[in-house]
């Protein structure tokens, strides 16, 4: 409870909050799978060529979602 009521004080506005959030589990998606990427590789035929696609999905999200955040913060006063 403590750490989301610091990490809550860093934002001016609510909706950059939960961008941020967002933008975290984006963050852990994309670790759990390079992590998994290598163990599954031979067990799951179409994970080679899934992973990297997702990757490159998850990480226009999260430009998407830096953007809001800047623009939410800096821009909308």
């Amino acid at each position: 409870m403590g750490l989301d009521i610091n990490l809550k004080s860093y934002f001016k506005k609510d909706i950059s909050y939960v961008l941020f959030n967002v933008l975290l589990v984006i963050f852990g998606i994309s670790v759990i799978l390079r992590l998994f990427y290598g163990p599954f590789c031979g067990i799951i035929p179409y994970w080679i060529e899934l992973v990297p696609k997702l990757e490159v999905f998850l990480g226009g999200i999260s430009v998407l979602l830096i953007l809001g955040v800047l623009i939410t913060e800096y821009i909308l006063k």
